[in-house]
């Protein structure tokens, strides 16, 4: 698909699983994988706040969703998995996922919503220096200075903000192109002085 396409990184979702579903996405080193993690819209929290207690193995320091999980991922029955009752929302081992087993080529981003900073800032701190894409400015209610400041990484970085209707709907005439180019340009210069406020405080 990627090749027919010719896109740079496609976005996938979890619910497949690695194991023959995003596994042909994951193993293109020269292609972004966008993992569905936290979503923007008010309905993701049908089925991204389900609450699990995934297993863990102290060996690879992975979390597991079953014994069964473990054994498709390894090729043998667990020895010894944990469940040490980390009880956490389906979208949080999402994260703990992508960063600890499907990122092995570097090229995974995840989705998180600007509509839930405060899980923004948990699964940062669980997904270390990756890039996070951040749908949900604007007309879905999201704030782009908490956005941002949940978002970025240790070295004020690691966020791709997506405002696709203030774009799309930046003009119906003729001067379409200027007009968003202009909101285009308006929001990086906004996200750049929050961003430099934020350091210099730090």
């Amino acid at each position: 698909m990627v090749d027919r396409t010719g896109v740079d990184a496609i976005t996938i979702t979890p619910y497949m699983g690695r194991i023959k579903g995003l596994q042909p996405f994951l193993d293109r080193a020269d292609k972004g994988a966008i993992v569905l993690c936290r979503t923007s819209n008010a309905g993701g929290a049908e089925t991204q706040d389900i609450p699990c207690v995934p297993l863990f193995d102290p060996d690879t320091e992975q979390f597991y969703a079953s014994e069964r999980h473990y054994e498709l991922e390894n090729g043998h029955p667990p020895t010894v998995l944990m469940n040490d009752a980390m009880r956490m929302p389906y979208y949080k081992y999402i994260a703990y996922r992508v960063t600890s087993a499907w990122n092995a080529n570097g090229n995974c981003v995840m989705v998180v919503g600007a509509t839930v900073p405060e899980e923004m800032v948990e699964i940062r701190k669980i997904a270390g220096n990756m890039p996070l894409l951040i749908p949900g400015i604007g007309k879905q209610g999201g704030d782009l200075k908490s956005a941002v400041l949940s978002g970025i990484d240790s070295e004020g970085q690691g966020i791709i903000v997506n405002n696709s209707s203030a774009l799309t709907f930046a003009s119906d005439g003729p001067d379409y192109a200027d007009a968003a180019a202009k909101v285009a340009e308006g929001m990086h210069k906004e996200i750049t002085e929050i961003i430099a406020q934020h350091l210099a405080a730090a």
